[in-house]
């Protein structure tokens, strides 16, 4: 089973992809804004109340981890950071501000810097020990205003209708030449939720 780092692990996506990999066996590496381990391990159960597999499983299967992707090494000490580096295999990427009315600061900030700082903790931590396989979790809105047939093969948008979308899109941008393995995946999340506690079958069940 994999080690993975998870981003965004207490916000709606993080906590969905976050259940289903510890159903299925893997260890995550539960990155979080917090003082203290005790205090993300507090927050982390505040956000699962609803999810009584991962509470129960913050302090085993899911490790707290303090820090924050706006700050460069995700505020992560060079000595914890060495210890992730050998046991996490993957990094899943979910942290974003989603919010399309929050300031060009924030929505740059949150979705492009720190994207760029998880992309550099990422390549950083498994120098000699070959590079970790890396998710990211992007939007159809980094298309802009283009219409018709996009590829991901095309130039980026120059024109967006939002700051959200062009942060997303140049923070796509940054993942697709950072030379990391990459992976592009339709995550096919079903319209709805499943029951707490029960297993949807429209949810991926497996890490790309």
């Amino acid at each position: 089973m994999s080690s993975i780092l998870l981003t965004g692990a207490n916000g709606f996506l993080g906590t969905e992809m976050a259940d289903i990999l510890v159903r299925n066996g893997h260890t995550v590496y539960a990155l979080i804004r917090a003082e203290n381990e005790d205090h993300a391990a507090h927050r982390l159960r505040a956000a699962w109340q609803e999810y009584p597999e991962l509470f129960r499983a913050v302090g085993m299967n899911v490790i707290p981890v303090p820090g924050d992707i706006t700050k460069e090494g995700l505020g992560i000490s060079e000595d914890r950071a060495r210890e992730l580096g050998k046991l996490i295999t993957h990094v899943v990427h979910t942290a974003a501000e989603t919010g399309i009315t929050k300031s060009r600061d924030d929505l740059f900030r949150i979705n492009l810097t720190g994207t760029e700082n998880v992309l550099a903790f990422s390549g950083k931590i498994r120098e000699g020990r070959g590079p970790v396989r890396f998710l990211h979790v992007s939007t159809a809105y980094v298309a802009g205003r283009r219409k018709g047939k996009i590829l991901e093969t095309d130039e980026p948008a120059e024109t967006f209708s939002s700051y959200y979308e062009e942060a997303k899109a140049k923070a796509e941008h940054l993942v697709i030449n950072s030379g990391l393995r990459i992976r592009s995946c339709v995550l096919p999340w079903s319209s709805e939720t499943p029951s707490r506690g029960e297993s949807g079958s429209s949810t991926p069940s497996t890490i790309c």
